[in-house]
């Protein structure tokens, strides 16, 4: 019984771990998503550019996320010009 409780607690210890990168990678997925439509609307807004009428997600009906101890990451651009947040991956 004793190593049956030990082994359930260490998967509950790596689901949990688990849980907390998922939801970091979520909420950098959604900082990418209102990155990528406001500069979709700052493109658009501009009468040099051509318009460009894209795919406008809708998260108002997803469930609020924990809060993250610390700064939100802000996307950024690497030197090939592909979006990501930075911070900690496993």
């Amino acid at each position: 019984v004793r190593l049956q409780l030990e082994a359930l607690l260490a998967e509950k210890s790596r689901l949990a771990n688990e849980n907390a990168n998922l939801t970091r990678e979520n909420q950098c997925l959604h900082q990418l998503v209102e990155y990528h439509q406001l500069t979709m609307q700052d493109l658009s807004a501009s009468p040099d550019q051509t318009i460009v009428e894209g795919v406008r997600l809708d998260f108002s009906s997803l469930p609020e996320a924990e809060e993250e101890e610390g700064p939100p990451r802000t996307p950024r651009t690497d030197n090939i010009g592909f979006l990501y947040c930075d911070g900690p991956r496993e």
